[in-house]
């Protein structure tokens, strides 16, 4: 399935965690943060491409300690606001042993977070890719589609975005990528649409 460009338009919602992405043909998408590339900002244009998931669905990641939000990683066992703000603190991880130099987070702990954690990406690196299940197929065309992560994030998309027909319970395989190059051109285009402007009103205060 071809990729699809996404426009990094804001962020909202509590501490900024939803990402607005708006698309090629004006369609808007509320995505979690957290699972945009370590680092996006407002602005960027993404790559996102959906394809069935060949592995077992249910089979989890686990938390990302290189992009959960510090309340996010209070809700694993052992894992208390000092140490979640820590874990914060100490990043990137380059893997998960990694974790063992936090302070407060001893070789028993370690071990009990090990199968729920994983360190993801970190910025500059090449983003895994994202395993969702269907949750709730689209209603019918242009029916929104209801998935979730293997830690529990929701994720809603258009239907006609996902690999054609899909029933609840079935697996896919989300890639969501920096697009260097859109994000590049858009830039270009923007900073040549305000010259054009100040040049009509050299003496405006121009914001865009």
């Amino acid at each position: 399935m071809p990729s699809i460009r996404l426009a990094v338009d804001r962020f909202e919602g509590r501490d900024e965690q939803i990402a607005v992405l708006v698309a090629d043909d004006g369609r808007v998408l509320n995505f979690p943060r957290g699972l945009l590339p370590a680092g996006t900002r407002g602005g960027e244009v993404l790559a996102l491409a959906i394809v069935p998931d060949a592995g077992p669905s249910g089979s989890s990641a686990g938390v990302d300690v290189n992009a959960a939000p510090a309340d996010e990683l209070r809700a694993l066992p052992g894992v208390g606001p000092v140490l979640a703000e820590r874990l914060v603190a100490g990043r990137p991880y380059k893997d998960v042993d990694e974790l063992a130099r936090v302070e407060g987070l001893g070789a028993a702990k370690l071990e009990r977070l090990r199968p729920l954690v994983a360190a993801g990406p970190t910025p500059g690196g090449a983003p895994a890719p994202i395993r969702l299940r269907v949750e709730r197929p689209a209603d019918g065309p242009g029916g929104d589609a209801r998935l979730a992560t293997d830690d529990g994030r929701e994720v809603v998309l258009p239907g006609d975005l996902l690999p054609g027909p899909v029933g609840a319970g079935e697996g896919l395989t989300l890639a969501l990528e920096r697009d260097t190059e859109s994000t590049r051109q858009v830039a270009e285009e923007t900073r040549s649409i305000q010259e054009q402007l100040r040049s009509r009103d050299p003496g405006g205060d121009l914001k865009l």
